[in-house]
């Protein structure tokens, strides 16, 4: 079985893509699953919920919505929070379980005789997303590259990543609905730069900035090739 992954920023196009190709495959008469490979936070909310009520009293008692849970990793009182090793360490051991009791499930359910498996967001993804841009932590690029070796160990490997890299004016423009600020998107796209430099033998970089069309011809030729 084929497995490939689509990965990159908000607005690079990851979905579209995702779904140009199975249709490709589909008509070539390739059985081909599709998987959203992004974190939802299930188990994860409900530690940060806890977190968000002791530590907020007077507001909110609940993140009762999936946006309230994105947005307050990135408030102040994730500052206060992840000062705290022991919390930090917890927040991370916590999402790690989460995602992969979530791709496990995910994985049991595909067919036998499946013969390309496409992720739509993979752990890199998450790592980055989920664990490195919340913490904050200095040196963030080491702490992302081992959580993405220890995440590789427990996944499966894709024989073929595709990164879509997009300019962070075009993020920004592209998804109106982000909570992320522009000096973010700079953060996240220095991150998907290092992975892709750190893991060049199974990342391959795609300018995304090209016309939608363009861009997935040349996916293909990439795909075609492993």
């Amino acid at each position: 079985m084929k497995i490939i992954s689509i990965i990159g920023i908000d607005g690079s196009g990851k979905t579209t893509l995702s779904r140009l190709l199975v249709k490709t495959y589909q008509s070539r008469g390739i059985r081909v699953v599709h998987i959203y490979g992004r974190f939802l936070p299930y188990i994860v909310k409900i530690f940060w919920d806890y977190l968000w009520r002791l530590f907020n009293p007077r507001k909110e008692n609940s993140l009762n919505d999936i946006n309230k849970y994105y947005h307050s990793v990135r408030t102040s009182i994730k500052k206060r929070l992840f000062r705290n090793p022991l919390i930090a360490a917890l927040y991370i051991a916590t999402i790690v379980i989460d995602y992969i009791i979530q791709m496990k499930i995910k994985l049991h359910n595909i067919p036998k005789d499946t013969e390309v498996l496409l992720f739509d967001r993979y752990y890199f993804d998450t790592v980055i997303y989920d664990l490195v841009l919340p913490m904050r932590v200095t040196k963030s690029w080491e702490l992302m590259i081992k959580l993405c070796i220890i995440l590789s160990k427990l996944l499966p490997k894709p024989d073929k990543v595709i990164y879509l890299r997009i300019l962070p004016t075009t993020s920004f423009r592209r998804k109106h609905d982000t909570v992320l600020t522009l000096r973010e998107i700079h953060e996240l796209i220095f991150m998907y730069d290092t992975l892709s430099i750190i893991f060049k033998d199974a990342v391959t970089v795609v300018n995304a900035e090209r016309p939608i069309k363009e861009v997935f011809r040349d996916i293909l030729r990439k795909i075609n090739n492993i």
